[in-house]
């Protein structure tokens, strides 16, 4: 579907599964299909991604999510930046 095309960099919101459990318990909207699932999905699908980052790590940016957006913004921009972008 995508004739091979692969990005250049991903960005990857890293954020721990307790934190990401607590702030879904704060929002006032009913949580999706995903968000329902048991926290070991939740912990595999944060190490898969976390996987894929050791194995091709020129490819991947990841960003620490528990900062706050302002700093977020910052260290991409700062990335982006370094890498000649």
């Amino acid at each position: 579907s995508t004739q091979g095309l692969v990005p250049d960099l991903y960005v990857l919101l890293d954020l721990p599964v307790d934190e990401s459990l607590r702030r879904m318990s704060q929002r006032s909207q009913e949580p999706d299909r995903f968000e329902r699932e048991h926290r070991s999905f939740h912990e595999k699908v944060r190490e898969s991604y976390l996987q894929l980052v050791k194995e091709n790590s020129k490819s991947w940016f990841v960003l620490d999510a528990q900062k706050s957006p302002e700093e977020l913004l910052n260290k991409l921009i700062a990335e982006l930046r370094g890498r000649k972008w």
